[in-house]
């Protein structure tokens, strides 16, 4: 039976939840570690994101069982819109504090993995842009 797509994402969001959360020293370098990722392409990011492949090929495989209508291509661009987003929120907590005047918090796990797995599977489920034609072929390349 193919995976269920909140329990994939929940599974790929928690682990990087728990590095970046709290306002520990730790926490604080992870989340300092991901802002410089994102804004420098470098050698070291290339090779953090080699520590992590085998993680986004298994993961890959998983979603692309959970939506096996999906084509690859366009699973391909929604993953790296949420691991982008992902990186962007853990990278900068306090930026969703600012921006919804106190509303929303980075603090509050539950309430963020909820929101985070909700908008990503709704990405994922949306139908793939027209000029793209999903068929048997596109989903082996």
């Amino acid at each position: 039976r193919a995976p269920d797509l909140e329990d994939l994402l929940r599974a790929f969001l928690e682990p990087a939840m728990a590095l970046t959360a709290g306002d520990d020293e730790r926490a604080e370098e992870i989340r300092q570690l991901i802002s410089r990722l994102q804004s420098q392409r470098s050698k070291m990011q290339d090779e953090v994101i080699g520590l992590f492949r085998e993680v986004v090929e298994r993961f890959t495989a998983l979603l692309t069982r959970a939506l096996p209508d999906l084509d690859r291509e366009t699973l391909m661009w929604r993953l790296h819109f949420m691991i982008g987003s992902m990186c962007h929120s853990f990278g900068d907590p306090k930026g969703i504090e600012q921006m919804s005047h106190g509303v929303c918090c980075m603090s509050d796990g539950s309430k963020l993995i909820d929101n985070m797995v909700a908008a990503y599977a709704g990405a994922f489920r949306a139908p793939a842009p027209a000029h793209i034609a999903v068929s048997p072929t596109s989903q082996s390349a």
